[in-house]
């Protein structure tokens, strides 16, 4: 199901946008690609805080 939304951007998120779609690319593709990106860049962020912040233990694992 398609739902129809409207984002009110400024001029230069727009143009900034426009830059960034590929010819053959819709609007909904590109902004699918850049919330996966996202994600990833948080997790990263989350991952690195907690690797400064966190103390942590050597495990050792038996065979």
């Amino acid at each position: 199901m398609t739902a129809i939304k409207q984002i009110p951007v400024s001029q230069s998120v727009w143009d900034e946008i426009v830059e960034l779609k590929e010819s053959n690319q819709t609007f909904d593709d590109l902004l699918s690609h850049m919330v996966d990106l996202e994600k990833k860049n948080r997790l990263m962020e989350d991952m690195k805080k907690k690797e400064d912040e966190g103390e942590f233990v050597k495990m050792t694992f038996e065979s």
